[in-house]
């Protein structure tokens, strides 16, 4: 598929998720936290003691849960910022030091994103948490089309865990070269391995 006809696909995708997410009545309640559940069960996120969350918009799989949990279990969490045209990582201590950011999307508090002491390097995630608006399950992901999470993964290690509603799972997602593939697709519905990985549940 050459670029022009490659984007054409994803615009049209990306309206398609976009509606079938925002139609989901559920995204607020019980299926959320099952999906937040079936991800913190996986072996790859317990053993990780670096881990990547995504703080929500309101009409994405609520994370803020989650991530309490997982610092009240003692893992080291990251999230992340928008720095320019790429995202940088902030080692999250309290959900008190998020504030709305770029494109409403929870980051930490602004006069404090440079502190030294809480720099993440994308190298020291072991795994991440994935947002997007919609995914297959051969691992491709389709997010808003400014490659910010593209370009993370590709300087990072990590296991890649794709979080979403079993609403944006589509047969296929058009997808280039540059775009990152998941390790793992998680929805209120379980987990499933996909392409890289295969320690546990198979779609």
């Amino acid at each position: 598929m050459d670029d022009d006809r490659l984007a054409a696909a994803k615009r049209a995708l990306r309206r398609e998720a976009a509606a079938a997410r925002e139609a989901f009545s559920e995204r607020a309640g019980r299926a959320g936290a099952a999906a937040c559940g079936h991800l913190s069960a996986l072996p790859s996120y317990r053993k990780a003691a670096t881990v990547l969350w995504y703080a929500a918009m309101p009409s994405e799989v609520a994370t803020l849960p989650a991530i309490e949990a997982a610092l009240a279990e003692g893992k080291r969490v990251a999230v992340p910022w928008c720095d320019g045209d790429d995202l940088a990582l902030w080692r999250l201590e309290s959900i008190a030091e998020l504030e709305p950011g770029a494109w409403g999307i929870p980051e930490p508090v602004a006069g404090r994103r440079r502190d030294p002491e809480r720099q993440v390097a994308a190298a020291e995630i072991e795994l991440a948490v994935v947002p997007g608006l919609a995914f297959d399950r051969s691992g491709r992901r389709l997010g808003h089309g400014k490659g910010y999470y593209d370009r993370l993964l590709a300087r990072s290690p990590a296991v890649r865990a794709g979080l979403c509603f079993e609403a944006q799972v589509f047969p296929e997602v058009p997808a280039g070269p540059r775009d990152a593939v998941m390790d793992w697709l998680v929805t209120e519905r379980g987990a499933c391995a996909v392409e890289r990985l295969s320690d546990g549940s198979e779609c």
